[in-house]
């Protein structure tokens, strides 16, 4: 199996690698666009973008546009998680 994707090969005209989340950006804690810390970024201006293990999210806009195709979040996704909640996952999954 290759380390590149097909369509991401087709799309841009050249092989491109696959994306490589951190944990960080798995627990919603990091933008995974610009990586920006997401714990000090005002809620209505985060937004889910995927799952691939764990929940993405990006920062509103531009960030959300190049990590989904959607400035404000993929459809029909609910709004990312309360900080609180966010940092009670990490912790059960860092222990």
């Amino acid at each position: 199996m290759s380390q590149y994707s097909t369509d991401e090969a087709l799309s841009s005209g050249r092989p491109a690698k696959r994306r490589r989340f951190s944990d960080e950006m798995l627990f919603t804690s990091e933008c995974v666009s610009c990586e920006a810390d997401l714990r000090t970024t005002d809620p209505q201006e985060q937004v889910v973008i995927g799952r691939n293990g764990g929940q993405l999210a990006a920062r509103r806009g531009e960030c959300a546009r190049r990590a989904c195709g959607h400035p404000g979040g993929l459809p029909g996704r609910g709004p990312v998680p309360p900080l609180e909640r966010r940092i009670a996952k990490w912790e059960d999954f860092d222990q």
